[in-house]
């Protein structure tokens, strides 16, 4: 990670307090934070998938080099930690319910052995 007093630093900073800040306790069919949000008006961008991705991994680890460091909001990325870790466990670990990653899903078809189908386009 970048140095305490860096521009990255403070920019990766800034993004996981805001994380903290918007975080929900989401459900089966929302993660914590959408798939995809425009940048500029705040709405949810994609219409397939827009709600929902299990792609938080590296949300975990910003939120864990905060509260080591004791920089941010460091109760605020403790508690979203906590919240985001018990969605984890709660859904796509149980539902094995993993992405949509970094394509723009297009289509979703369940097969009859529950595999799931993503047609996509490269997301932009």
């Amino acid at each position: 990670m970048a140095s305490p007093s860096s521009g990255s630093f403070n920019a990766a900073k800034s993004l996981a307090d805001t994380l903290a800040q918007k975080i929900t306790p989401g459900d089966a069919d929302h993660s914590p934070w959408p798939f995809r949000v425009h940048a500029k008006t705040g709405e949810v961008a994609s219409q397939v998938f827009g709600e929902y991705t299990a792609s938080w991994t590296g949300t975990l680890r910003l939120f864990d080099e905060m509260i080591r460091l004791e920089r941010g909001d460091v109760a605020a990325c403790q508690r979203a930690r906590q919240i985001l870790s018990a969605w984890l466990k709660a859904y796509p670990m149980k539902s094995n319910k993993w992405g949509p990653f970094f394509a723009i899903p297009t289509a979703i078809k369940r097969s009859r052995s529950g595999d799931i189908a993503i047609t996509a386009k490269a997301g932009r």
